[in-house]
C-alpha cells in the first residue's frame, strides 16, 4: 500500500487502511513511494465497500490473530 496521495490516480480499487497496528512504514527508506508493507497472511475485515461507478472503494480493518 501507498500512503502517498495520487501515487496510481488510474487504480480502479481504492483500500483504505485505519489505525494499523501491524504494518511497516517503509518510508524512512524510499520517501518518494510511501510505501506501506504488511507481512503475507495477514487478514483483513471488510467495515465498508462503495462503488461509485468507476472505483471501488474499500474500508478496511485488520483482524488480530
Amino acid at each position: 500500500y501507498s500512503t502517498k496521495k495520487g501515487y496510481n490516480d488510474e487504480a480502479n480499487v481504492i483500500f483504505y487502511i485505519e489505525n494499523s497496528k501491524n504494518a511497516k512504514n517503509l518510508i524512512e527508506y524510499n520517501p518518494s513511494e510511501s510505501e506501506v508493507l504488511y507481512q503475507y497472511g495477514q487478514r483483513f475485515k471488510t467495515m465498508n465497500y462503495y462503488y461509485d461507478g468507476n472505483k471501488h472503494w474499500f474500508r478496511l480493518e485488520e483482524i488480530d490473530d
